[in-house]
């Protein structure tokens, strides 16, 4: 195969790497691993997960913030940050960016009518 055979692109439709980046996450396995293991020595064959959720539920009772924060994270998903994005005279930069795109569709940003598209 020439090099400018190479340096063509794929067909339409086909993917070059159909799979994607492969997913490597050898440390994040691991840990599933153990915790999913009974602890040695433990009470009733908890696993090593039941008993940290276990410690971090005592811990959360016991009037730790970050602990009942943490079980509240896993168990419900966390919560939703509110964010207000201004632009420069306070409006919304959306409003400000659809405002741009409609001055560079329809005419001078400062026109403030709606002509026809530029064409």
């Amino acid at each position: 195969m020439s090099r400018k055979e190479n340096l063509t692109p794929w067909p339409k439709g086909v993917s070059g790497n159909p799979g994607g980046r492969a997913k490597k996450t050898p440390l994040t396995d691991a840990c599933r691993q153990i915790l999913g293991k009974p602890v040695p020595n433990g009470l009733s064959g908890q696993s090593y997960a039941e008993a940290i959720a276990e410690q971090l539920a005592k811990k959360a009772l016991a009037g730790d913030i970050s602990a009942a924060r943490e079980i509240a994270d896993r168990a419900e998903g966390k919560a939703r940050q509110a964010m207000e994005v201004s632009g420069p005279d306070g409006c919304p930069s959306i409003v400000i960016n659809m405002i741009d795109i409609a001055g560079n569709v329809y005419g001078s940003k400062k026109d403030n009518s709606l002509a026809e598209p530029k064409g």
